[in-house]
């Protein structure tokens, strides 16, 4: 599910940056082609809640850069991303996305959500309970 949810990131980062080579974590080559906007997953948990299975995802993009004035171009990108990252879809579901921070460290810019998936678990019933009489005498 995570895979797929970072590929729906990948393809509307495409369509909002034409001129970037984006990637995703695991496909990420030692020497990156600059401007590049990299995917990955920082975080996730797991949690079962009666028949639904909860996933908190956090996830990150970080842009890399060589312009002198990047800093300025990193805030630029960071209030598009805010506005392009309102929501992820994926399969037909649109999923809305949590808290949204950025920074810039080490001349990278760093920008951050999190999404949480719900899935319905259809959960085997068990054995029905037996009646059971107990008779006591006095």
């Amino acid at each position: 599910m995570v895979n797929q949810v970072k590929q729906g990131i990948k393809d509307k980062l495409v369509s909002l940056y034409p001129t970037y080579h984006v990637y995703l974590e695991e496909d990420t080559p030692a020497n990156l082609l600059k401007p590049a906007l990299r995917i990955q997953c920082l975080k996730k948990t797991t949690q079962n809640q009666r028949e639904n299975l909860m996933k908190n995802i956090q996830l990150g993009i970080v842009c890399l850069l060589e312009d002198a004035d990047r800093d300025m171009i990193y805030w630029q990108i960071s209030d598009q991303l805010d506005e392009a990252m309102t929501y992820v879809d994926l399969e037909g579901i649109r999923l809305r996305t949590g808290e949204k921070t950025s920074n810039i460290t080490d001349g990278q810019l760093h920008y951050t959500f999190n999404l949480q998936l719900v899935t319905h678990e259809a959960v085997e019933a068990g054995p029905i309970m037996q009646r059971l009489d107990k008779h006591m005498e006095v």
